[in-house]
């Protein structure tokens, strides 16, 4: 154990900016991509939707979703529905957006061809109306962490998709087109026509905390070992719908994240914490090498592991799921990691 807290502590020195862009515990990246955002940048509007009502009492909740299309991306545009206009389009192996989509039902794809194609899908009722009204006629505008193209919305089956196409890989500049529409059109039919998606229910013990939260709650100066600490990180990965509707929803608290410097040492803690995440337990580890489990005070279940270049822990209470990227001490990581299950527990 004392091994893989040095490695921790070693490790997560290196701040990865790919993990840093993640939205998703075991989806690769492109990210995604969609890379996360503090709920501070992302505050829920009025209206937010319930991604599903709180069960009665005599209701066993669904504790794990059933995922549209079994999470099969293949399945959203295979090539018999496929625009002729669109040309092969092949989807991105091991992308389905992530926990925190997936914990609503939901489906975020990405589709390598010709022309960047780029597919979200949600149950109507995690999509609150003023992202939907958003979409309702094209719009092009830029995404992620360099991402640009030209998207609309559609709704079918109760079901709320958002088409995105890209420029060419030519450069061709990104315009609203006809097979904007053709495309989008093919994937809300095919969304329709399947068995729609059951997402986790919302319950009480969901983790409701934000950034600004934990922040107030978790001793900085002492975690990262600076006087001056920022909240945010230096480089911002960007974020796009999929994010924006899973913060607003109540399955992904938002990108937290808090920095300093020690002399020209950047050090820093990132807290990605997805309520109602816990389903994902088993699959958040495929992305992991050198896992070794650890006792920590709030947690039924407690590992750290290696993603890529980044030491991060990973942390459940049987209900919602963290990981979490800190560089300190040996002795702290244990006592950091109970204090951040403490502050999102409130």
């Amino acid at each position: 154990m004392a091994h893989g807290l040095r490695l921790l502590a070693q490790r997560s020195a290196v701040l990865s900016l790919a993990l840093a862009a993640t939205l998703a515990l075991g989806a690769c990246q492109p990210e995604p991509s969609t890379a996360p955002v503090s709920p501070s940048a992302t505050a829920p509007a009025s209206g937010t939707p319930d991604p599903s009502p709180t069960p009665s009492p005599t209701e066993a909740p669904q504790t794990s979703p059933t995922v549209l299309f079994g999470g099969d991306c293949a399945a959203v545009l295979p090539p018999s529905t496929t625009p002729a206009e669109l040309g092969e389009v092949t989807a991105v192996d091991g992308y389905d957006g992530g926990t925190a989509v997936s914990t609503l039902g939901g489906l975020s794809c990405l589709f390598s061809g010709d022309v960047p194609l780029q597919v979200m899908a949600f149950p109507r009722s995690a999509v609150a109306d003023d992202i939907v009204d958003r979409y309702r006629e094209p719009v092009c505008e830029g995404y992620g962490y360099d991402g640009y193209g030209c998207r609309v919305g559609r709704e079918s089956g109760g079901m709320w998709s958002l088409t995105t196409l890209g420029p060419s890989q030519w450069g061709d500049e990104a315009t609203p087109t006809p097979l904007l529409d053709a495309t989008a059109d093919v994937v809300a039919a095919n969304i329709a026509a399947t068995a729609p998606p059951v997402p986790v229910d919302r319950t009480d013990a969901w983790w409701s905390a934000t950034c600004g939260d934990l922040g107030a709650d978790l001793d900085l100066v002492t975690i990262l070992g600076v006087e001056d600490v920022e909240s945010g990180y230096p480089a911002d990965g960007g974020s796009d719908v999929a994010t924006e509707i899973a913060v607003r929803a109540g399955s992904y608290l938002g990108y937290c994240a808090w920095y300093g410097f020690a002399g020209n040492e950047l050090r820093a803690i990132q807290v990605w914490p997805y309520p109602g995440g816990a389903w994902a337990w088993e699959r958040s580890a495929d992305d992991l090498s050198e896992i070794e489990t650890l006792p920590v005070t709030g947690a039924t279940e407690a590992r750290i592991g290696i993603d890529g270049t980044m030491a991060v822990a990973d942390m459940t209470d049987g209900g919602n799921l963290v990981r979490v990227a800190v560089g300190e001490v040996d002795a702290a990581v244990p006592a950091t990691l109970a204090a951040v299950m403490a502050a999102l527990a409130g």
